[in-house]
């Protein structure tokens, strides 16, 4: 409610992570647009840390973007 927005980030996959437990704990109170950034239920590429945390947003960079689409469209 303060927020009005939430991102959340992990390294690992989205389904039954920490943003889908924000999700449901925040949507029956206060909904607010969010956006949940992790790994989707795909099988990854073949990479170091740095390019499959670029590649899956989850690096600063991708994290700041998603931060700034969010205000942007909510």
């Amino acid at each position: 409610r303060e927020t009005g927005r939430i991102v959340t980030a992990e390294e690992a996959t989205i389904s039954g992570g920490l943003g889908a437990a924000v999700a449901a704990t925040v949507v029956t109170r206060h909904p607010v647009p969010m956006r949940i950034l992790g790994v989707p239920r795909v099988f990854a590429p073949t990479g170091n840390t740095a390019f499959l945390l670029d590649h899956f947003g989850l690096s600063a960079e991708g994290i700041v973007t998603a931060v700034r689409d969010l205000l942007r469209t909510a």
